[in-house]
């Protein structure tokens, strides 16, 4: 809901040049959204109800063995702070750069922000 029609339109995103054509979309983020929700329903015929809940459990678990192993950790604070698949950190002498490249290296999927 916009107070205005002036105001709608910076939400509009085209773009003339794409090479697929003319994209024209109410958000710059396209049709992300939709993607996050089609993958979930694919996991979810793949997987099953009962198969898809056993993966988020063990996600959330991960995620709460690694806030406990860095609890009394002084160069690591955890920033992370709710029940998520999230784990987020930050450090004053750990580079988490290159943190994140050995994780890598052992396959672990990790975002570098």
């Amino acid at each position: 809901m916009f107070k205005s029609k002036k105001l709608r339109q910076y939400q509009l995103y085209v773009n003339t040049d794409w090479n697929g054509g003319i994209y024209a979309t109410t958000c710059i983020a396209g049709s992300r959204p939709g993607s996050s929700i089609a993958g979930t329903w694919a996991s979810l015929l793949s997987l099953g109800r009962n198969g898809l809940k056993e993966k988020a459990k063990g996600i959330l678990e991960a995620q709460k063995q690694m806030r406990e192993a860095f609890k009394n950790d002084a160069d690591i604070i955890v920033t992370s702070r709710h029940t998520s698949q999230t784990f987020s950190w930050t450090s004053k002498s750990v580079n988490a750069i290159a943190m994140a490249a050995l994780m890598h290296n052992k396959n672990w999927t990790i975002a570098k922000l």
